[in-house]
């Protein structure tokens, strides 16, 4: 059954597990899953990559922009609590 299935699924952040990472506060990931690019530690100068929250869970997949910020290029939408499926 489904169960069995479960068992097999990998999480999202297993797919990106070789991506450069970066962690969103909650600051920025407000801004992030609004469009707005923020500013996050340990950015790398370029490229794509995974941005995470505290607790490992991906997020999206943003791009470093030409301040050196993280720009939103494909977000997930996260259920919030108590919200109905």
């Amino acid at each position: 059954g489904t169960a069995t299935l479960d068992e097999h699924l990998l999480t999202p952040a297993a797919a990106v597990a070789g991506w450069p990472q970066v962690v969103a506060d909650a600051d920025a990931r407000h801004r992030l899953s609004h469009g707005q690019p923020a500013a996050l530690p340990g950015t790398p100068t370029q490229g794509l990559l995974a941005v995470m929250d505290p607790e490992g869970r991906l997020l999206g997949l943003g791009e470093v922009d030409t301040q050196g910020r993280v720009a939103p290029r494909r977000w997930l939408l996260a259920r919030q609590s108590g919200a109905s499926p």
